[in-house]
């Protein structure tokens, strides 16, 4: 109970006493990422959804694709 307490405290010392543009540049990088993030997921999904066969595709690059993302 109390360590969440501290942790609250913690985080509005950060917005009272941060930079606000430091912390509005934050925030809004963050929101971009996100949704640059969500955007191409997107893409992957549509691309495999048309996708109907491996022609033009390698199978290597593929499974190494997948487990470096």
């Amino acid at each position: 109970m109390e360590a969440c307490s501290k942790v609250k405290l913690m985080n509005l010392r950060v917005f009272l006493e941060g930079n606000p543009y430091l912390l509005a540049v934050t925030m809004v990088v963050s929101v971009l990422h996100s949704i640059f993030d969500f955007l191409a997921f997107k893409n992957d999904i549509q691309f495999w959804n048309k996708n109907k066969s491996m022609e033009g595709l390698s199978a290597k690059s593929v499974v190494v694709n997948f487990f470096v993302s």
